[in-house]
């Protein structure tokens, strides 16, 4: 729904627009060091923060869930598998790489708790069991501790099924009333013996239709 992808968007742009910063957990140099590496390590994932990644959690606003698997590499510069903007050796965020809700095969839990996505591959179709230990888990209002939460469009459901069928039904009006309502004439005989003449006369008031192809042959007699 264009109204519903507009708010979305809106968000997304809002919460974009967020001074995101990483702040020392103390005034020794050991902190300050540690909050200068953490924001180094987000400059230099790959999908950027918040940018592309930021995109990626929000996701969950559309489903009531989204899963982002941390994905590390080791900082060995430009040259390096994947690259990085540091040499140093150290470890550190290559991506936070959702793992796309329509490839949601399952759970595994714990108790009341999920551990595990089951994700199929939706070219080979192998289910590959994801631990959510390595991920980051976003739920909207997660009222019966499900996994996959529940996403506040569910409540804009009804009003949207019901504005597309009146759409469709007021746009099929729309074209009857350009056209016309198409009027066949065959000899009463071809009606009674339901002959294929017709049956396709039937067919070309039925599908007759006021566009680039619009036209009707009949006889000149």
């Amino acid at each position: 729904d264009p109204l519903i992808g507009a708010v979305l968007g809106g968000i997304e742009q809002l919460v974009r627009r967020v001074d995101w910063h990483v702040n020392a957990a103390g005034e020794s140099p050991a902190a300050e060091e540690a909050a200068t590496f953490i924001q180094d390590c987000l400059d230099d994932a790959k999908d950027h923060w918040p940018g592309d990644t930021l995109a990626k959690v929000l996701t969950y606003l559309g489903w009531g869930f989204s899963v982002l698997e941390v994905v590390y590499k080791r900082r060995s510069g430009p040259d390096g598998t994947p690259s990085s903007r540091f040499d140093d050796g150290k470890i550190g965020w290559h991506r936070w790489a959702l793992r796309p809700q329509a490839t949601r095969y399952g759970w595994e839990f714990s108790g009341d708790d999920p551990t595990v996505l089951i994700q199929q591959d939706p070219q080979t179709f192998k289910r590959i069991p994801i631990p959510l230990a390595k991920c980051l888990h976003f739920r909207y209002a997660s009222r019966d501790n499900s996994p996959e939460g529940s996403t506040p469009l569910r409540v804009a459901f009804d009003a949207w099924y019901n504005k597309r069928k009146l759409q469709k039904i007021a746009l099929i009006g729309i074209e009857r009333d350009m056209a016309g309502l198409p009027h066949g004439r065959v000899p009463a005989k071809e009606i009674a013996g339901n002959t294929e003449t017709y049956q396709a006369m039937q067919t070309i008031v039925t599908n007759i239709r006021n566009d680039a192809m619009a036209g009707l042959v009949t006889a000149s007699d």
